[in-house]
C-alpha cells in the first residue's frame, strides 16, 4: 500500500466484484450462510479506505454483474454503505431477469424482486450491457473481462474447489491474477467442524503495488477544494466546473511562460550573434570589446537556461495535460443531463495522468443524468445553444476566432521571414559588389548579411513553437465540422438519436483535443 495523498476534488475509487450465485451451504440453512458472506463482504467493503490507504477525498464505486447470490448482497451492502453502483449486465435487463441455464430460471420471484428493487435505488449510477454475444457462457464470460477492465481492485468471493467455468468468480480471479490486480479473496469452505467458514486474504503484487487514484498536478495545484458530501446529483456538475476553472487557469499560466519563453530563446540568440559580429568589427584589446563579448555569453546562457528550464519543468506537456484537463470538464458540463458517456470507449486515447478524473467525472455525470431525467427536446436546445453557438462559450465561435487568429500571425511570420530572407539576399549582393568593386565591404553590410538570415530563421522557428500552421488548418476543419454538427442534431427525433449524435460531436471536439496535446507536448523550441 502507498501513502496516503488528499487530493482537493473527490476522486473514485472503482471496485470490481464476482461471487458465487448459489452459495453453498451446511446444516445451519441457506439463510446462515447468506448471512455469514453479508458480513464478510460488509466488514471488507467499509475497511477498504483503510486497508488501501484512501483519502476521505476518494469514494469507492461497485463494478458487478448483479445475478441472484453474492452480486445481489453485494449491491446492497454498498447502498448502505453510500457507495454508487455501477451495474454491467450480460444482456438487456429485461432478458436477463428472464433468463434461463441448464439447471432452470437464474432468478426465483423472491430474487428477482430483490434484484429490480435494487435496480430502482438512486445509488445505482448506470446499468449496462457489457456484451453482444450469441452464446450464454461467452456473454458472462466477456462481462467479467469487462468488470476487470473498468476496476482499480477486485473483491471476490469463491468458494473453496470450485471449478473456473466461463463467467465464474473462480475465473474473474484467475484473470485479475494473470493481470497482476490488487485482489481480496474472500473463500468459503468448510471448517473442522464440518461448517462452512468464510476467510479472507489480500493479494497484492509486488510489482504492481496498489496507489490511490490521483489528480493531474494542474489539477491538484490549482483547484479549489470540492469535499466529497456523497453521490448528490448536482456533484456532477460542481465537480465539472472546478476542473474547468483549475485547467483553464493552468493552461493560460502555462501558454504565457511558454510564450515567454520562446521569446527570450530566440531573442537571445539573435542579439548575441549581434554581439558576435560587433565583437568582429572592434579591436582586440580593450574593454569594449571584453564588455560586448560578454554580454553575448550572457545572452547564450540566458536563452540555454531558458531552453532547458522549458524541458526540465516539463511546460509545454504541462500545458497541453492542463488544456486537455479544461476540454474534458466543458464537454461534462455541455452534456448534463444527456443519458450519455462523456467519451465514448473507442476514442479513450487519453493520457494516463486524466484516468482517475475522467472516470471520476463519467461516473458522477451518468449518476446525475439517470436521478435527474430531463425533457430531452429542452436539453438539446441548450446543448447546440451552448456548446456550438454561445457567442463567448461555444465552439463555433471559438474555431472561428482561433482561425482567423493563427492565420494572421501565420501569415506575418511568413511576411518577415520573406523580408528578412530578401534583406539578407540584398545585403550580401552589396556587399559582394562593393568587393569586386575594389571598394571593400562595408561593416554593416556584413553585418547585415549575417544577421538577417538568424532573424528570419528565428522568427520560423517561433512560428513552429507556437504551432501556427498546424493551429490555423486544424480550426479550420473544426469549424466546418461544428457547423454541420447545428444542423443535424437540431434535426434529431428521439432521445436516443440526440444522444448519439451528441456522443459523436462530443467525441470529435475531444479527438482534436486529444491530437493537440499529443503534437503540443513534444512540439518544443527549435
Amino acid at each position: 500500500m502507498t501513502t496516503q495523498v488528499t487530493p482537493t476534488l473527490p476522486l473514485a475509487v472503482h471496485v470490481g466484484f464476482a461471487g458465487p450465485r448459489r452459495l453453498p451451504t451446511d446444516d445451519r440453512g441457506t439463510a446462515a450462510i447468506e448471512t455469514l458472506v453479508r458480513d464478510g463482504l460488509h466488514s471488507a467493503m467499509s475497511g477498504l479506505h483503510e486497508a488501501l490507504g484512501l483519502s476521505g477525498q476518494h469514494f469507492c464505486i461497485g463494478v458487478s454483474q448483479l445475478a441472484a447470490g453474492a452480486d445481489t448482497l453485494f449491491a446492497e451492502i454498498a447502498a448502505d454503505l453510500g457507495w454508487l453502483h455501477r451495474v454491467l449486465l450480460p444482456q438487456p435487463a429485461p432478458e436477463f431477469l428472464a433468463a434461463a441455464g441448464s439447471a432452470g430460471p437464474d432468478f426465483n420471484p423472491k430474487e428477482r424482486a430483490r434484484v429490480e428493487a435494487l435496480l430502482a435505488r438512486p445509488h445505482i449510477a448506470d446499468v449496462a450491457v457489457a456484451s453482444t454475444a450469441s452464446s450464454r457462457a461467452e456473454r458472462f464470460s466477456e462481462t467479467s473481462r469487462r468488470i476487470l477492465r473498468e476496476c482499480d481492485v477486485l473483491v471476490v468471493v469463491v468458494v473453496d474447489g470450485a471449478p473456473s467455468r466461463p463467467g465464474s468468480a473462480a475465473e474473474l480471479l484467475e484473470r485479475a491474477r494473470a493481470r497482476g490486480l490488487c485482489r481480496l479473496v474472500l473463500t468459503l469452505g468448510t471448517g473442522a467442524d464440518g461448517c462452512t467458514q468464510l476467510s479472507s486474504a489480500w493479494e497484492t503484487p509486488v510489482d504492481r503495488p496498489f496507489g490511490p487514484p490521483s489528480l493531474p498536478e494542474c489539477v491538484q495545484a490549482h483547484a479549489a477544494a470540492l469535499p466529497w458530501r456523497g453521490p448528490a446529483p448536482d456533484m456532477a456538475e460542481a465537480f465539472a466546473n472546478r476542473v474547468k476553472e483549475a485547467g483553464s487557469r493552468a493552461a493560460r499560466s502555462r501558454q504565457r511562460f511558454f510564450r515567454y519563453a520562446a521569446s527570450i530563446v530566440v531573442l537571445t540568440h539573435v542579439l548575441a550573434t549581434a554581439a558576435a559580429l560587433i565583437a568582429i568589427k572592434m579591436p582586440e584589446t580593450g574593454w569594449a570589446v571584453l564588455a560586448v563579448l560578454g554580454l553575448e555569453v550572457f545572452l547564450l546562457s540566458g536563452g540555454l537556461w531558458t531552453h532547458r528550464s522549458l524541458h526540465q519543468r516539463k511546460s509545454t506537456r504541462n500545458w497541453a495535460m492542463a488544456r486537455l484537463c479544461a476540454e474534458i470538464a466543458r464537454s461534462a458540463i455541455a452534456v448534463r443531463g444527456v443519458r450519455m458517456p462523456l467519451v465514448p470507449r473507442e476514442h479513450h486515447a487519453l493520457p494516463a495522468e486524466l484516468k482517475a478524473l475522467m472516470r471520476t467525472m463519467s461516473v458522477l455525470h451518468l449518476h446525475a443524468s439517470r436521478s435527474q431525467p430531463a425533457s430531452w427536446p429542452g436539453v438539446r436546445e441548450r446543448y447546440v445553444q451552448e456548446r456550438l453557438l454561445s457567442t463567448r462559450q461555444g465552439q463555433l465561435g471559438y474555431f472561428e476566432r482561433e482561425a482567423r487568429r493563427s492565420h494572421q500571425w501565420a501569415h506575418a511570420a511568413s511576411a518577415a521571414f520573406s523580408t528578412l530572407s530578401i534583406g539578407a539576399m540584398a545585403a550580401t549582393v552589396l556587399k559582394f559588389g562593393q568587393i569586386a568593386s575594389g571598394a571593400g565591404a562595408a561593416s554593416v553590410v556584413g553585418v547585415m548579411a549575417v544577421l538577417l538570415p538568424v532573424a528570419a530563421v528565428g522568427i520560423m522557428s517561433m512560428a513552429s513553437a507556437l504551432d501556427l500552421e498546424a493551429r490555423e488548418h486544424t480550426f479550420q476543419d473544426m469549424l466546418d465540422f461544428s457547423r454541420h454538427r447545428v444542423a443535424e442534431i437540431l434535426a434529431s427525433a428521439s432521445p436516443q438519436e440526440f444522444a448519439d449524435m451528441a456522443a459523436e460531436t462530443e467525441a470529435g471536439l475531444m479527438t482534436e483535443a486529444i491530437s493537440w496535446v499529443g503534437r503540443r507536448s513534444y512540439l518544443g523550441i527549435s
